[in-house]
């Protein structure tokens, strides 16, 4: 991210996915957390292209030095337990079970458990399809019967 992508007036982030970067090259424009827009005004004001974290801009997210292996190590130092996924042959990789990416499902799932639509979802993460989105959000049995607890009653009489 970079500070050209930071609109604080309208309360906005603007930014190209990595993943589209190349096929649909069209900013993704999502909502700011009011929380954010606190910690980015607290920063020193970069103008236009300049990262709004240095020391994180341009690395790659996965490999040896990559940010998912920083964030693995935060999680270690934390004392976070992270079980490893079944090993893979062949093509594929084994997958931890809470890593970075994590975050992301927690996010989708979070605010589907909160009643936000999945329009909105899919917006704010940049899912482009149902079927893309759907991988993300993680409803619980107690989401289930929060979701039933608002249906009427049926009579029976």
């Amino acid at each position: 991210m970079t500070w050209g992508g930071v609109d604080f007036d309208k309360a906005t982030l603007s930014f190209i996915p990595k993943k589209t970067q190349k096929t649909a090259p069209k900013p993704l424009v999502i909502a700011m957390h009011p929380q954010l827009a606190e910690v980015l005004n607290a920063l020193p004001a970069g103008i236009g292209k300049a990262p709004i974290f240095p020391t994180l801009h341009g690395r790659s997210s996965g490999s040896a030095g990559g940010l998912s292996n920083e964030f693995a190590a935060l999680m270690k130092k934390a004392g976070v337990l992270v079980a490893r996924g079944s090993a893979k042959t062949g093509k594929g990789r084994v997958v931890n079970s809470k890593s970075f990416h994590s975050l992301r499902h927690f996010f989708v799932s979070d605010l589907a458990a909160r009643d936000i639509s999945s329009d909105i979802r899919k917006k704010m993460t940049g899912h482009s399809s149902d079927s893309a989105h759907a991988r993300y959000t993680h409803l619980t049995l107690e989401h289930q019967r929060k979701a039933l607890a608002k249906l009427p009653r049926i009579r029976m009489s």
